[in-house]
């Protein structure tokens, strides 16, 4: 920041203006923000990946802690750095930059799940109906048990 400051100054000098102190402090604060919250944001790209990278689908509490977590190293991260007056519009961005990313990952493992649970009903469906075909069941009864299992399989 110091550097930054100084070459401004110089700058300016060398342009034949008188440098100004506000407009110079100014720039670096704001270099400095946005700086932290690129950081930032990859620390919590990293942290949340790292955390659903074991597998999934997960469920929707799972996913909303992962982000939890993620967001609050990244905010540590990012006030740990961040000077000046703009530092809360910065800081306002990179909450947003970070909830469209939840929603992104989010909307993936909504799909993601969507995916295991028609995987799961086709899978049993055909079991069903092969049973159906080669007149398995003795009974009405023992098939719409195998229908709860599933059922209860699937709400589970």
């Amino acid at each position: 920041m110091f550097w930054n400051l100084c070459s401004s100054y110089v700058e300016a000098i060398n342009k034949g203006a008188i440098p100004s102190i506000e407009s110079s402090w100014a720039y670096i604060c704001k270099n400095e923000c946005l700086k932290a919250a690129d950081n930032s944001y990859d620390v919590f790209v990293k942290q949340f990946t790292d955390d659903i990278a074991e597998g999934g689908p997960f469920y929707e509490q799972e996913l909303k802690d992962f982000f939890t977590d993620a967001k609050k190293k990244a905010l540590d991260t990012f006030l740990k750095v961040a000077v000046g007056d703009d530092k809360e519009k910065f800081l306002d961005d990179f909450k947003e930059k970070m909830k469209q990313k939840y929603n992104q990952i989010k909307q993936d493992n909504d799909q993601s799940c969507e995916q295991e649970c028609v995987m799961f009903l086709r899978n049993s469906y055909t079991e069903i109906e092969r049973a159906l075909k080669n007149q398995q069941y003795p009974s009405f009864i023992d098939f719409l048990h195998d229908i709860e299992q599933i059922k209860q399989i699937f709400e589970e």
